[in-house]
């Protein structure tokens, strides 16, 4: 892989089983306006039993940029991305996924604003299509030379321009196999040490893709609890800012509690509850104060405060009232309603018998 000059941008991209969009996505790499000689390919087959080790091989044959890694099945993203990262030979390091595509100016556009800035991660603009449709549009449309860490958490991905020295002066790594939220966990151990995070939002350079054939893989929230608490463990452990960790953490904890699924909790064995409840009371100890469940909507505050009270029949009884699809139904619980209201006002005494 030795080359006279080192391209600014290596493209990462591990496929297992993406035949069916492979060509996609390797399609928008061959649209990009940025010189070949500026952005090489890494790509790493992660034991594909369909055709994308051969269209991987194909594709590089007439590409002196792009480079074929063949592996055994890893069960997990993080390996391959591990093994192209270990293989990438650019200024920078940005990860694509084979369902995915880029736009013809992403890489030239994230390369020029990093060198121009000196940024050392960079936060792209991205949308999501399903079914031919935008479900999540970009939103806001900004741009920050001198962006706050948790710009760098808006989204647990790591579609992100990183500079790779960073990588290798740090011995930054994916974690491996099959986890919940493992970018995240990724991007907890990149962020602090990064002296510049830029925000390039202007317009959407990254089009991620939900295809309706392809499952993501699905976690309780016990497994995403769990690594919610990692990222914020390893942030501190960093000596992240404070104040920007704090709120990583607060925002967290609310994607938790809106994300559980209370039907599903009732279908679980009572020892999986059981798990589950002790696990988000833990979470929410560590991750936000009780004081400020207050900000959240009515229905997520009385998650919350179910979760908090580590008792596996108050939860049962709220995923219950939840089932009659009306959050007020809660609110109208003979025995839940003050089970939660005397676990709030406790931690209100607490919180008050503290400052003074």
């Amino acid at each position: 892989m030795a080359a006279s000059r080192l391209p600014g941008v290596s493209v990462v991209l591990p496929v297992h089983n993406g035949a069916d969009t492979l060509r996609r996505c390797l399609a928008s790499l061959d649209a990009q306006d940025l010189p070949p000689e500026e952005f090489g390919i890494v790509a790493v087959d992660d034991g594909s039993t369909d055709r994308s080790g051969e269209l991987l091989d194909r594709y590089a044959l007439s590409r002196p940029n792009t480079w074929v890694i063949h592996q055994a099945a890893s069960g997990g993203p993080g390996r391959p991305r591990n093994v192209g990262t270990d293989a990438a030979a650019g200024e920078f390091v940005f990860y694509l996924d084979a369902d995915d595509e880029l736009i013809p100016e992403a890489l030239s556009s994230m390369l020029a604003f990093a060198r121009t800035h000196g940024s050392d991660l960079v936060v792209v603009g991205r949308m999501t299509i399903e079914r031919d449709d935008v479900s999540r549009p970009l939103k806001n449309l900004r741009v920050l030379v001198d962006a706050p860490l948790r710009m760098a958490f808006t989204s647990l991905t790591p579609h992100k321009l990183v500079r790779r020295e960073l990588l290798v002066r740090h011995s930054i790594r994916f974690p491996e196999g099959r986890l919940a939220w493992e970018d995240g966990i990724f991007l907890s151990r990149v962020a602090p040490h990064a002296q510049r995070i830029s925000v390039l939002e202007d317009r959407a350079y990254y089009i991620k893709h939900r295809e309706p054939h392809r499952l993501s893989a699905a976690f309780r929230i016990r497994a995403k609890a769990q690594s919610a608490m990692e990222i914020v463990d390893t942030l501190r452990r960093l000596r992240a800012d404070p104040v920007e960790t704090d709120a990583i953490a607060t925002g967290l904890y609310r994607r938790l509690v809106r994300t559980w699924n209370s039907k599903r909790f009732l279908r679980l064995s009572p020892r999986t509850q059981e798990l589950d409840v002790a696990t988000m009371q833990r979470a929410g100890a560590s991750l936000s104060s009780a004081s400020r469940d207050a900000e959240l909507p009515v229905w997520l505050h009385l998650r919350s405060l179910a979760f908090r009270t580590g008792r596996v029949p108050v939860v049962a009884a709220l995923a219950s009232c939840e089932q009659e699809h009306r959050w007020t139904a809660p609110l109208r619980h003979p025995v839940l309603l003050p089970t939660l209201a005397r676990a709030a006002l406790g931690r209100t005494r607490r919180a008050t018998s503290r400052r003074g």
